[in-house]
C-alpha cells in the first residue's frame, strides 16, 4: 500500500506542479518508476528518495499474481518499518520544494488545516517513522522509545 501512496502523491505533483522536464509519456501510462524519475528530474525529491524507492516499488510489485511465492519472502511488519521511512523522506522532500502558489490552481487549493480544527501541517502531529513503529495492531502502542 506504501508503494500505491507514493505512487499517488507523486502523480497528484506531476498533475499540479509546474514542470521543468517534460513528462517523459502521457500521465495515465506512468507507473511509479516513471513518476519517481520525474519528481527527480524536477529536482522535487533528492537522490536518497529516488534510490530507496525502489525497495518501496519492488515490495508493491509482491501483490501481482504469484509474485510472492515466486520470491519466496513474505512480507511483515519489520518490511513495513524499513519502507515507511522511505516514503516519509519523498513526503518531506516533496513539501520542502513546494510553492503554494505554483503548486495547485488558486480554485484548487484546500485550506492548510483542511478545514478541521487542527493544523494537520504542524510538525508536532505528522506521523514520524518511529511513532508509527511503535504501533502494534490489537496490543496498542509500545512504550519505549
Amino acid at each position: 500500500m506504501l508503494g500505491s501512496h507514493l505512487e499517488g502523491v507523486l502523480a497528484h505533483a506531476a498533475q499540479t506542479r509546474v514542470a521543468t522536464v517534460r513528462m517523459p509519456k502521457p500521465l495515465g501510462n506512468m507507473g511509479l518508476n516513471d513518476f519517481v524519475d520525474f519528481a527527480y528530474a524536477n529536482k522535487w525529491i533528492e537522490l536518497d528518495a529516488k534510490l530507496a524507492s525502489a525497495f518501496v516499488r519492488h515490495y508493491r510489485n509482491l501483490v501481482h499474481p504469484l509474485a510472492e511465492k515466486r520470491t519466496g519472502h513474505s512480507p511483515n511488519r519489520d518490511t513495513l518499518d524499513m519502507r515507511w521511512p522511505v516514503v516519509n523522506a519523498t513526503l518531506n522532500d516533496l513539501a520542502a520544494t513546494a510553492t503554494a502558489t505554483a503548486t495547485l490552481a488558486p480554485h484548487a487549493q484546500a485550506p492548510a488545516n483542511g478545514g478541521r480544527g487542527r493544523n494537520l501541517n504542524a510538525p508536532a502531529q505528522q506521523p514520524t517513522p518511529a511513532s508509527v513503529a511503535r504501533r502494534r495492531p490489537g496490543r496498542g502502542a509500545v512504550s519505549g522509545p
